[in-house]
């Protein structure tokens, strides 16, 4: 007998002797007395042989399935495609056994093997690829199939901005920076509030109406753009109040303060109605009038940079909702600061001086000057401290002021100088003896100075000590007034004492009266260190 049919159950009625055979799914048939039953699983046609009938309940026995069906080769697999993607095709044996498949078109072409039934592969090029199998068989055959594919190109990169066309001002809005056919890594923002952004979903918030169009650019390369119209959903007419439009600011970082007039007409009050990148900074209004305000802003101490947008509103006290104006205020880093160095700020230059003496340094006249910096006010300044025999080269210590990189580091700075032996100094003594009856002025000139001491009626007058320069100074006398002509005996005595106050030399000159007491001079020979002279004028 020959049944088509996927699942079969069978019985065996020893007493009818028998067989009973049941469709799966269809109602069950009137049950005999016996257990003995079998099952049979198959996808075409087959006969089935059945056993020998039983003698006993003992109901052992096998039943024996022959395919009777066609044997057919069959491609199975996608029949659409895109070129750099994979696809599988499976060479089916239909009702045989293969032994060995062929294939034949596009990327498989040539394939063959024992092997080869499944082949998972990719075209590079769009088009209809037609592909052929041919199956060997252990008998029968060879079997052969015919499958066709459509590839197609994969669609180009794209980007696209996903968000509303319209919305409110000072209200957010999302925006989506989509990447088609491709993933995106990196998003960049332009336009508005977006400027700067740099997340794939932001969120936008403008404070002024009007159209504003927003970009992204992702990995760099791919763009798209989106315009967005803001209104005002509380927008007013025929209010009383204005004001008067107000620029964009700009300030430095780091606690900054600026002050912006602002002015209009006919305002009850003045405030702040919106303030975004608040950490930027701070901003108050304080009314002066109903024409004016102040706004104060205060940058943030953080570093931080951007554009802060600031809307200023006013109103009349009528109900009405009153004027508006935005402004962005444009937060920027400090400037960079230059070095500071030694030979174009500083300026160290230290004054020749005399051995073994301290260098002098922090005012205008010491021996060490710098243009820019300051000295430390304590520790090792300037190194050596004194001033060395001979050219030498001295280090001093600088403190970098606040204008350059590193204000409050120290730096050193070298210049150099000569240090002299110390010289010999001596003292000069003048005086006019009793006796004058008109008051004559006599003029004393030294040598070494070309210095002119006056001296004027009874008195005395004391040159300070001066630098010896030459061992030999001269001391020329001369009457000027109220005449050159001697009224009296005139005696002029010259004398050098040592340092101890023992004299070393004397001269004494006389001019008789009448006569001119002028050019009178005389030569101290064999000066040295820390000796007097004397001049003595004597009148009478």
């Amino acid at each position: 007998m020959s049944i088509n049919a996927d699942n079969i159950i069978g019985t065996y009625d020893i007493h009818s002797k028998q067989y009973i055979l049941t469709f799966a799914g269809k109602p069950t048939p009137v049950p005999v007395p016996t257990d003995c039953s079998f099952t049979i699983s198959a996808t075409e046609v087959i006969d089935i042989i059945p056993p020998a009938e039983p003698s006993t309940d003992d109901c052992s026995f096998s039943v024996e399935a022959v395919f009777a069906g066609s044997s057919t080769a069959a491609i199975t697999g996608p029949t659409t495609g895109t070129t750099g993607t994979n696809i599988t095709l499976t060479g089916e044996d239909n009702g045989f056994t293969g032994t060995n498949w062929t294939w034949a078109g596009g990327a498989i072409n040539g394939v063959s093997g024992a092997n080869e039934k499944v082949q998972t592969f990719t075209e590079s090029t769009a088009g209809t690829v037609t592909y052929d199998v041919i199956i060997a068989a252990s008998s029968g055959g060879p079997y052969t199939d015919t499958h066709q594919v459509v590839w197609s190109a994969p669609a180009a990169p794209s980007v696209g901005i996903v968000g509303p066309s319209t919305g409110d001002i000072n209200t957010n809005i999302t925006l989506t920076g989509e990447d088609y056919n491709f993933t995106g890594s990196t998003w960049a923002w332009t336009g508005g509030s977006a400027q700067g952004l740099t997340t794939k979903t932001i969120t936008v918030n403008e404070s002024s109406t009007g159209s504003v169009q927003y970009g992204v650019t992702v990995d760099g390369t791919y763009s798209a753009s989106k315009t967005i119209a803001y209104s005002d959903p509380n927008a007013c007419t025929n209010c009383g109040e204005t004001i008067n439009s107000i620029s964009n600011q700009t300030i430095v970082e780091g606690g900054n303060s600026t002050t912006i007039a602002v002015t209009g007409t006919g305002v009850a009050t003045w405030s702040l109605t919106s303030l975004t990148n608040s950490n930027l900074g701070n901003a108050t209004i304080a009314k002066n009038s109903s024409t004016s305000a102040t706004i104060t802003y205060v940058s943030n101490n953080s570093g931080l940079t951007g554009t802060n947008q600031i809307r200023v509103e006013a109103s009349g006290g009528t109900g009405c909702c009153g004027a508006v104006e935005p402004f962005d205020m444009v937060v920027t880093a400090q400037p960079s600061l230059p070095e500071f160095d030694c030979d174009s700020h500083v300026n160290l230059v230290i004054q020749d001086g005399t051995t073994g003496q301290s260098i002098t340094y922090g005012t205008s006249t010491s021996d060490a000057t710098i243009d820019q910096g300051t000295f430390p006010a304590s520790g090792t300044v300037i190194s050596p401290s004194v001033y060395q025999s001979g050219l030498a080269t001295y280090t001093a210590t600088i403190i970098i002021p606040s204008e350059y990189q590193n204000a409050g580091d120290e730096i050193e700075c070298e210049a150099e100088a000569t240090g002299s032996a110390a010289t010999s100094s001596y003292t000069r003594n003048m005086s006019l003896n009793e006796g004058v009856v008109d008051n004559p002025t006599y003029g004393i000139t030294w040598s070494d100075s070309g210095q002119t001491a006056n001296l004027i009626g009874n008195g005395a007058t004391r040159v300070n000590t001066q630098t010896l320069t030459n061992s030999s100074i001269s001391a020329t006398v001369s009457r000027t007034s109220p005449d050159a002509t001697a009224d009296d005996t005139v005696d002029i005595v010259w004398t050098r004492q040592n340092s101890g106050g023992a004299q070393q030399e004397t001269s004494t000159t006389t001019i008789q009266t009448g006569y001119s007491v002028t050019s009178q001079g005389y030569t101290f020979t064999n000066v040295s260190d820390g000796d007097i002279l004397y001049v003595q004028i004597s009148e009478g």
